[in-house]
């Protein structure tokens, strides 16, 4: 199992988003089968690791169990700025993991085109790219070997200064290939962080292996610029980016397009409650507070639920439109009579 250093940043960032949602210290505690002092201790930082799943245990709770990675990691990148550096951040290793590792992103097509229309000019066969890839050669010897190291995932290695991280990557070819081929267009940030960066050393390098540490550091650099250049960040690429807008429609450019598009809606969405808003404002808040329960209750399943095409319906009448919903009623009633015990058989 991955070990976690608790960093002091990292007890901090736990003690403060539970204190913000009202999380008890025994609530935490029981829900990762511990005693109450041990959440103390984990919290003054007097706990050295943790493991992984812990952790993420540990987040999504104190964050409510319904809450989104990327609102997750927001909130911690929060409460991290309002302290410390963007490179005291960047030295967070738990915090890579979240934002490199375990995020999704859009993957703009335009990236994708730029990076095959390099492997063309280079040249260079898949295999090759991967092979490269999966040859970690940025790494030691002993942590290529070391068996206790996880693929992909970031660490802190033996052999570096305080803060410095590494990963050892291992990337299918089908996942290569899917990604080459825009057959998914979502990925994690490290696959194409990795991608772009062996490019760029074949590039500047050709065959060359072992590189020294400031070339590689400035490789580095230059893989992300790249992808941020086609507005594929992680948490903190983007919030270092967004910092150097002088104003909001700058702050916009820099946003994917993807990004955009999801403001555009919600500014859509709160224009047409703003309207109902005025219409009838007690329903409305009625409407609002109900609906706000229910996303609290879960948040994925309720989100699933608005969004099914009831536009379709197309010009139904008054009495179709309430007749189905009380159908949807009769439906939750028949759902909420079932018995605990059945109830908490399948968990998905």
């Amino acid at each position: 199992m991955a070990k976690v250093y608790v960093t002091a940043e990292l007890a901090e960032t736990i003690k403060s988003i539970r204190l913000q949602n009202k999380v008890l210290a025994k609530s935490l505690a029981k829900e990762i089968n511990k005693s109450p002092s041990y959440i103390t201790k984990l919290e003054k930082g007097e706990i050295q690791t943790i493991d992984v799943d812990e952790l993420n245990t540990i987040l999504s709770f104190i964050a409510g169990n319904n809450a989104s990675l990327d609102d997750i990691m927001e909130r911690i990148y929060a409460i991290l700025k309002y302290k410390y550096s963007d490179d005291e951040i960047e030295k967070q290793v738990w915090f890579a993991n979240y934002d490199t590792v375990k995020r999704r992103i859009p993957i703009p097509d335009a990236l994708i085109d730029e990076i095959n229309d390099r492997i063309d000019q280079l040249n260079l066969s898949r295999q090759y790219l991967l092979s490269r890839i999966n040859a970690n050669e940025s790494l030691t010897v002993s942590d290529k070997e070391n068996e206790s190291i996880q693929y992909n995932i970031w660490y802190s290695p033996e052999n570096k200064p305080k803060g410095a991280q590494s990963i050892k990557i291992r990337m299918e070819e089908s996942r290569l290939n899917d990604i080459l081929d825009k057959k998914i267009d979502v990925t994690r940030y490290i696959y194409l962080l990795s991608i772009v960066f062996y490019l760029i050393k074949i590039e500047k390098f050709n065959d060359i292996v072992y590189i020294s540490d400031d070339d590689t550091a400035d490789i580095m650099t230059l893989a992300t610029e790249f992808l941020s250049k086609h507005r594929f960040y992680s948490i903190l690429s983007k919030n270092k980016a967004l910092e150097t807008a002088s104003s909001q429609e700058e702050q916009l450019q820099l946003l994917s397009s993807f990004d955009r598009k999801n403001i555009e809606i919600v500014n859509e969405i709160l224009k047409k409650i703003k309207y109902m808003s005025e219409a009838d404002v007690k329903n409305t808040n009625n409407y609002l507070e109900s609906f706000d329960k229910n996303l609290e209750w879960d948040l994925g399943f309720t989100m699933k639920l608005i969004s099914l095409n009831f536009y379709t319906l197309g010009q139904s009448n008054y009495s179709d439109k309430k007749n189905l919903l009380v159908k949807i009623e009769d439906l939750i009633k028949q759902y909420n009579d079932k018995p605990s015990a059945i109830k908490s058989i399948e968990k998905y």
